[in-house]
């Protein structure tokens, strides 16, 4: 199975957080009522865990990311 997922991450308006992708520990830092999103490639599994903490969030994806600011903007192509 392969395709794209695409995902849109937001902070609600007064709680900013961070946004960690696994295993390779990339972070960004949302503000209060910011968003970005991310494309994540499944080759071979149909799960992605997705790991709460106390100021963020862990996403460990089955496959290569793309990560974008709220615009559209490329930031960083993350591989396992």
């Amino acid at each position: 199975m392969s395709g794209v997922l695409r995902i849109k991450l937001t902070a609600d308006g007064d709680a900013p957080f961070t946004v960690m992708f696994e295993p390779l520990g990339m972070t960004y830092e949302l503000g209060g009522g910011e968003h970005m999103f991310a494309e994540v490639q499944s080759m071979e599994m149909a799960e992605m865990e997705i790991v709460h903490w106390k100021g963020g969030v862990s996403v460990w994806p089955p496959g290569p990311v793309r990560t974008f600011d709220a615009d559209g903007n490329l930031l960083d192509e993350l591989h396992h």
